[in-house]
């Protein structure tokens, strides 16, 4: 969880903006109705189906606000924790939480508002509650290969049948839709309300489709726009074939030399996939997918930078696309190296028989440099292994005695 705020006082400061979203929270949901047993029982026997709508309303809500948000900018997708998918734990945990929804009339959170105002059955289900995590954590080692079962990683929807964010907000919108006139239906079967003389709008359980119209446009809006990536990948491309004079270049023999040298006032950042070891890697180089380099929080790390910043990928094409999109935010201290990462390798190679002029002091510095490259490049590699492995743990002799 990041700050509920901005840390204007202090850190500590959220907490208090939880307490009063709580309270508030809270209110809301005895006022709808939520601390009743009977309310929320109604959504399993079919004479009450609040529960859903206003879940359904709330869900759809945020969706859109995200997805809204998101293609505007103002919020970070990428930033979003989504909980890991766990199959197991959450079939039978869907199973034992429907079961305690219809027998004890409450889910955890409206169990605590109903306690708050004094329900004595809200209190009992919220003690078995506390008794069941207790339960679980006390025999976790039993339980633990049910609950991290079948893990499927962190999944949506929308990746797996492999449709748009926006398509599938709208498909949403639609099922909610369906499932609010649905409902209705049932209702007034199970309460024997009769069929009403009135239009189908002036008709007490169908008020809400005018404004449940509102998000079905709000869902064909989401339909069009494409989404934040695309929109900003479409700016990197219009910025990147206009201004292709302007984005700045780096040698790959500059990028080597510096490297080697240890340059600290250089960050190099590979923009490929799935680096493993039969990749080449410039040493001290920072793997950054090209996707993760358009993350807010990324962006933020990479302006904020005083160094220079140096992209590399396979070709150069990801790490123009790179600079351009570090200039669209105003940095102006990025290169993309030429050539690529083979163009870096290359830069390194030795050829004994090259005899520059004795008067073309950089070609013969040239020509050192790359004759003692490969020792550099072992001593800098060896370097950052050791830099980078676990510290090795300490046996300390018992010291003591009578």
């Amino acid at each position: 969880m990041g700050p509920l705020v901005p840390e204007i006082f202090s850190n500590e400061f959220n907490y208090i903006i939880a307490i009063v979203i709580g309270f508030f929270f809270g209110f809301v949901l005895e006022q709808a109705g939520f601390s009743s047993s009977k309310k929320l029982a109604g959504l399993f026997y079919g004479y009450d189906f609040v529960v859903l709508r206003v879940f359904f309303t709330a869900g759809i809500t945020a969706m859109i606000g995200v997805l809204l948000f998101g293609y505007l900018g103002w919020l970070d997708l990428s930033a979003i924790y989504i909980n890991p998918t766990f199959l197991y734990s959450a079939i039978i945990g869907g199973l034992i939480m429907g079961l305690g929804f219809i027998i004890g009339g409450f889910c955890p959170g409206t169990s605590v508002a109903a306690a708050a105002i004094g329900k004595i059955d809200a209190m009992v289900f919220v003690l078995g509650s506390a008794i069941g995590v207790l339960f679980f954590g006390e025999f976790y080692d039993v339980f633990e290969p049910i609950y991290n079962g079948w893990d499927y990683g962190e999944l949506r929807i929308e990746t797996v049948f492999g449709i748009s964010p926006g398509l599938f907000g709208f498909m949403m919108i639609l099922v909610a839709l369906f499932a609010f006139i649905f409902t209705s239906r049932i209702e007034n079967r199970v309460n024997k309300i009769p069929k009403s003389n009135l239009s189908f709008f002036k008709q007490e359980h169908n008020k809400f489709i005018p404004y449940a119209m509102i998000f079905v446009v709000l869902g064909v809006v989401l339909l069009i726009l494409p989404s934040y990536e695309q929109k900003l990948m479409g700016e990197i491309n219009e910025y990147a074939t206009e201004n292709s004079q302007k984005l700045k270049t780096i040698e790959p023999l500059e990028v080597a030399f510096r490297v080697l040298n240890e340059d600290n006032s250089l960050i190099v950042i590979d923009l490929r996939e799935k680096l493993d070891s039969s990749k080449s890697l410039i040493p001290g180089a920072y793997n950054m997918p090209f996707d993760k380099i358009l993350s807010k929080e990324t962006t933020n790390l990479i302006i904020k930078s005083p160094k220079t910043v140096v992209f590399v990928d396979e070709d150069g094409k990801n790490s123009l696309k790179a600079v351009a999109y570090s200039n669209i935010m105003n940095f102006d201290n990025a290169y993309a190296m030429k050539g690529g990462i083979e163009a870096f390798d290359k830069s390194l190679v030795y050829n004994e028989n090259e005899i520059p002029d004795k008067y073309d002091y950089n070609k013969i510095a040239e020509i050192k440099f790359k004759k003692e490259a490969p020792l550099k490049l072992k001593e800098l590699k060896e370097k950052l292994a050791l830099m980078s492995a676990p510290p090795k743990k300490v046996v300390r002799k018992k010291a003591g005695g009578c």
